[in-house]
């Protein structure tokens, strides 16, 4: 019986090594897989400085593509990888992004990566405005600084891959350089719309949106604006409003002016003498019965009469009523380079040069020299007759110039060199803008752009 007894007892303890052993083998078998397959095999390595160009932590794979040559390679991401900035410290791979240009370690044959670190060598440039990509020569351009564009250059807003074409002037980005060559742009803010409703006593003034945004007011217009809060002023002839508004990315921001709309107010001329017959024209066009009703704000003036010096000078209309008293002299027959007439304004006042006009000081007559303004605020110049700008595609959608509205695209613009915003809106479409650059080379350009996104979809 004992022997009995011992023979089982021997047996029950050869099994509980047999299933202790079991279980132990697949705890290091799990963790040979997770942790120490590349360790205790041989791998051959290899290395790439390249670009972020896709980071699936879900499925734990990366993407890239080698600034040197374009080649692309995705790679496995795992918690073994190491990850450091351009001074060899730890950063962990939230700290790297797409657009990033990176020097990557990996295995060759399981394709797996070892680190990734920050290249030492890359030349970033942040918190860039005013970028511009010069399709034509394939280079990029900002603050006066131009450089080429590498073939393999990569374009990210956050992890959506854009293409140069996309990036606004009104975008902030972050421009990465390699061996001279511009290899990447990360929209760090972008751009919103703002469309001005009932402006329509500002027509013809000028609209400024923060530091950078100044263009003139038209009866339909649509500007780029970067995202961010600004103060909008918009102006005309010494009348201004103002108001606070907030731009958001990919968004259109309706502002009604009509609350700062420029009142209105009457300037009845007294002449002397009442019996000169005078012609009285305020911005060129002719009144009647010596009464102006017009805008508050600057007005030209001019008075001619028979046997009588004419008369030059500006207005302003600041009030509702307004009397301006303006004496006309007898024509004198030795000539003079400048006029020389009287004129008084209700309180008496008169200028130093014999000519007064409410509120302001006497203008004169010369030569004048019209610049345009972009949105950008650069000067554009006058092309040659004939030149212009066609916009192709895509068809049936309407088409905005530096902001003002020229029809329904295929549609053609006269061409003036510079820097234009090409803006293309359709309703029930995401809006889309383009910045290209014109040259006064005596050529016709034509632009074909991508279909409009539904937002519908």
């Amino acid at each position: 019986m004992d022997k009995r007894k011992i023979q089982y007892g021997i047996v029950a303890l050869m099994l509980a090594f047999v299933f202790m052993g079991c279980g132990q083998k697949k705890k290091n078998d799990v963790k040979v897989y997770e942790n120490t397959e590349e360790v205790t095999a041989d791998h051959e390595e290899a290395s790439m400085t390249a670009i972020i160009t896709s980071m699936d932590m879900e499925n734990n794979q990366m993407h890239f593509v080698s600034v040197l040559d374009g080649t692309d390679i995705t790679l496995q991401y795992h918690g073994g990888v190491r990850v450091t900035d351009t001074k060899g410290a730890d950063i962990g791979i939230d700290n790297v992004t797409c657009g990033n240009v990176v020097d990557i370690v990996y295995y060759v044959d399981t394709e797996k990566l070892v680190s990734i670190a920050k290249n030492a060598k890359v030349k970033t440039y942040t918190q860039i405005k005013k970028f511009l990509y010069r399709q034509d020569e394939h280079t990029a351009v900002y603050n006066g600084n131009r450089f080429p564009v590498s073939d393999y250059a990569q374009v990210f807003d956050g992890d959506q891959a854009l293409s140069l074409v996309d990036v606004n002037t009104e975008d902030e980005v972050t421009l990465s350089l390699w061996n001279g060559s511009l290899v990447s742009v990360i929209i760090t803010k972008g751009h919103g719309y703002v469309r001005l409703l009932n402006q329509g006593t500002y027509v013809g003034g000028f609209v400024e949106i923060g530091k950078d945004v100044i263009v003139p007011v038209t009866a339909d217009m649509l500007v780029a604006v970067g995202e961010g809060d600004y103060t909008l002023r918009i102006s005309k002839n010494g009348y201004s409003g103002e108001k606070s508004i907030r731009v958001t990315k990919d968004h259109e921001l309706n502002v009604d002016i009509s609350d700062i709309a420029i009142p209105s107010g009457t300037v009845t001329f007294a002449v002397t003498p009442e019996d000169a017959n005078e012609v009285i024209k305020v911005d060129g066009e002719v009144i009647a019965n010596r009464t102006y009703t017009g805008l508050y704000g600057n007005h030209e003036l001019s008075i001619t009469a028979d046997g009588y010096d004419s008369f030059r000078g500006s207005f302003k209309i600041t009030e509702t009523m307004k009397t301006l008293r303006v004496t006309l002299q007898q024509e004198t027959t030795e000539e003079t380079t400048e006029d020389t007439t009287e004129a008084t304004t209700q309180e008496g006042q008169t200028t130093a040069s014999g000519q007064t006009t409410t509120q302001t000081t006497a203008t004169t007559q010369g030569s004048q020299t019209t610049t345009a303004t972009t949105q950008s605020g650069q000067t554009t110049e006058s092309a040659k007759q004939g030149n212009k700008i066609t916009i192709k595609k895509p068809e049936g959608v309407g088409v905005y110039f530096d902001g003002d509205y020229v029809g329904i695209a295929p549609v053609s613009i006269r061409k003036t060199a510079g820097t234009h915003t090409i803006t293309l809106y359709k309703a029930g479409y995401l809006i889309k803008s383009y910045t290209i650059q014109a040259e006064d080379n005596g050529k016709d350009d034509e632009y074909s752009y991508a279909d409009l996104i539904s937002v519908l979809d």
